[in-house]
């Protein structure tokens, strides 16, 4: 349970980092390319050793690190659309919704238990990121959530891709972390495999970033280093810490369920405390049901 809570801090450090990305006019796509590239290269310093080398193709679980590279770098594009057309508060829901997928899987297909605690904690898991997130400004990062919504309802539905796809995508990721450890091609030793996600994330993010640059002059300027570095070591330990986590033996339904409302209700404490937000009856509500669900599900 200590990695677990290591891994929320971490977590959270991480959304605390993306709320100053507005407030220094942080470009978030190149932000984000450089903490890949950062996350390969704290692996290779964790490990002692160059970490990407050919043999990589020869591993089992090649494929899997190349689509998960690759989900990484979509899903956080349609995010970051999803943000700008619906506002966080949405965003927010709709990825945090992803342990829904790991979780059933975990009980419904590889038979973990279900016992009435677990399952009373993991609805009130759901329940409280809707109150917390549903609490936040409805201005937040400078994106109004009412005018996207009305755009929304003006007739493009289309723009709902963006959520469902933030949604779909997250929950690729979590279900890929605890699938690749349940059929045991990876182990908590295996800092290779998180490796290689990260740098074909950082292969698919470069293209995305050249195309930026070729059609609207897009440039990477030293603010963008900065904020990818300030994100990078903490983000690979935050992959890393979920594996060893899971390779320690404890039961996926109640890994994903902790860790994302954990980092929901941590960043939202920390929002109070750096950034002056506050504390209303609908995130109190949900900081007292993210607390029970976190109890019950580690009792059940």
């Amino acid at each position: 349970m200590l990695l677990l809570f290591i891994c929320i801090v971490f977590n959270a450090y991480i959304g605390i980092i993306f709320k100053l990305f507005a407030r220094y006019e942080v470009r978030t796509l190149q932000a984000i390319v450089i903490n890949y590239i950062v996350c390969v290269a704290t692996a290779s310093v964790a490990s002692g050793t160059l970490i990407i080398t050919p043999r990589i193709v020869e591993e089992p679980w090649f494929y899997t690190s190349v689509g998960l590279g690759l989900c990484f770098v979509l899903t956080f594009s349609v995010f970051a659309t999803t943000v700008q057309k619906f506002g966080v508060v949405l965003g927010s829901i709709f990825q945090k919704m992803s342990l829904i997928a790991p979780t059933l899987i975990a009980i419904l297909v590889y038979g973990e238990s279900a016992s009435p605690l677990k399952i009373g904690g993991i609805l009130l898991a759901i329940s409280s990121i809707f109150f917390i997130s549903l609490s936040k400004s409805k201005a937040t990062d400078g994106i109004p959530l009412s005018s996207s919504i009305d755009e929304s309802r003006s007739g493009n539905m289309a723009l709902w891709f963006f959520p469902i796809a933030t949604l779909i995508g997250s929950c690729i990721i979590d279900t890929g972390l605890y699938w690749v450890n349940e059929i045991g091609i990876v182990n908590s030793t295996n800092i290779d495999f998180i490796a290689s996600i990260f740098f074909f994330a950082a292969l698919f993010g470069i293209f995305l970033v050249i195309r930026s640059y070729i059609s609207e002059g897009i440039t990477i300027r030293t603010k963008d280093v900065i904020a990818g570095f300030a994100l990078g070591i903490p983000n690979f330990f935050s992959i890393y810490l979920i594996i060893q986590v899971l390779s320690n033996g404890m039961d996926g339904s109640v890994v994903f369920p902790i860790n994302n409302v954990g980092i929901l209700t941590l960043t939202a404490i920390l929002g109070v405390l750096f950034f002056g937000e506050r504390f209303n009856v609908q995130k109190s509500i949900g900081l007292l049901l993210a607390l029970t669900a976190i109890a019950l599900i580690a009792l059940g």
